[in-house]
């Protein structure tokens, strides 16, 4: 085992985020104009204090340079914000692009914030919800030119007041006014499910023309679940034109794609049963391969056991088609509270199915957040609020890690990084 975060580099940020909570006054951050590269043009930080109240918005390069730390916050008031970032504000799995950020506010908020880094304002705002009910968006992708997929999770009991009010699906929106013009019914990807579940959309990816929606399965009351799937939809159509059924996965929210949309992974944590520990039954990474007409096979399952029994988080990321960056939760004692057992970042080859960890939260678990890699950069960076930066990944030829570089990103307020999105 590898620990390779260095303790310099620890104390480093810790300085940093110590300083940065004395600064008290938010401050409004730099515009950014960067060029396109092999990996976009950048990636945006989202820090979020721990109550789950307060939200800030960095922008960093794919070289690890913050170029703008506190673009936006919950606190700005010349950004353009019309409805203030909640705490629950997440980045889409996939790259925006267009040259502007994507922000989704998921819960109870459903609104969608699209930010003009070039000239650090907000450009649009857009409603998600359609009817009374919290929809809860989960993740949202440029399916074609003109419109926007969100993926809804919950489900609205008094559906059929407005248009597209049902959730539990996929909502089109058009890019031009940011109106819903449709919705993806996910019912034909749930053939062979028990009565009662639902399906949970989640994470979204799109290959080869074809976009492809990670379904939870979970039953009305979140206490059951049931085999995870994915949907194929056709955006040309926006109806669903295949699924795939993962047997006896449980707990699935972390999808990810190889950057030649040859092969797809889904992470799974387990069963939760309205505990805050999973049963690990049904936990682990799942690896497919994904054929040129769009239709997936399973290449191959890594078992929680292969992670020590421990449930896998919602986050992953190829290094290349042959490894894989993921995370497993930590664990809190349910009556002390005390830290039971830390977060791991762990890196998977897929050629061997081995597993090696590379490093771990510091301080309490559920603190490794978001992981994203840019193949063709040779890069990856993981979110780790517990020392209040980016842990920057390089990766050698082959795509598996050979150093970590912690980068500090303090936006003036100390709040900690846990998503990671790029434009």
């Amino acid at each position: 085992m590898t620990k390779l975060l260095s303790l310099q580099g620890a104390m480093l940020v810790l300085g940093l985020a110590l300083s940065g909570c004395e600064l008290g006054e938010v401050p409004q951050g730099q515009k950014v104009d960067v060029e396109e590269g092999p990996c976009g043009r950048a990636m945006f930080v989202v820090s979020i204090d721990q109550d789950y109240a307060s939200t800030s918005v960095s922008v960093v390069g794919w070289d690890g340079e913050v170029k703008s730390a506190g673009m936006l916050s919950s606190g700005s008031e010349t950004s353009g914000l019309s409805v203030t970032l909640s705490g629950d504000v997440v980045a889409p799995t996939e790259r925006f692009g267009l040259g502007k950020i994507l922000l989704i506010d998921r819960y109870p908020a459903s609104v969608l914030t699209v930010l003009d880094p070039a000239r650090a304002k907000v450009e649009s705002q857009i409603n998600v919800q359609t009817g009374n009910y919290p929809l809860n968006p989960r993740d949202a992708l440029l399916a074609r030119e003109d419109a926007l997929y969100v993926s809804r999770y919950n489900r609205n009991p008094d559906a059929g007041q407005e248009p597209f009010d049902e959730g539990s699906d996929v909502l089109v929106v058009a890019l031009s006014t940011g109106e819903p013009i449709g919705r993806v019914d996910l019912t034909a990807a749930m053939a062979g499910a028990p009565s009662g579940f639902l399906p949970r959309p989640d994470r979204m990816v799109l290959r080869g023309g074809l976009v492809y929606v990670l379904l939870g399965v979970y039953s009305t009351d979140f206490k059951s679940t049931h085999d995870a799937r994915l949907a194929v939809v056709d955006p040309a159509r926006d109806e669903v034109v295949g699924s795939f059924v993962l047997d006896g996965a449980r707990g699935c929210s972390g999808l990810a794609a190889s950057a030649d949309g040859s092969r797809i992974a889904v992470s799974c944590s387990g069963n939760f049963g309205g505990s805050s520990k999973p049963d690990t039954t049904g936990a682990g990474v799942f690896v497919l391969d994904r054929a040129a007409d769009g239709s997936l096979s399973e290449k191959l399952r890594i078992p929680a056991a292969s992670f020590g029994d421990e449930p896998l988080s919602f986050s992953l990321a190829f290094g290349s088609n042959d490894v894989v960056i993921a995370s497993t939760f930590g664990a809190l004692d349910e009556l002390t509270g005390e830290t039971e057992r830390d977060d791991r970042l762990v890196e998977i080859d897929l050629a061997t199915t081995s597993v090696r960890e590379l490093l771990r939260s510091t301080g309490e678990p559920f603190t490794i957040g978001d992981i994203r890699c840019g193949e063709a950069c040779g890069v990856c960076f993981v979110a780790d609020a517990g020392l209040g930066g980016l842990q920057m990944l390089s990766l050698d030829e082959t795509g598996h890690v050979k150093s970590a570089e912690l980068v500090p990103v303090d936006d003036g307020t100390g709040l900690p990084p846990r998503y990671i999105g790029a434009y």
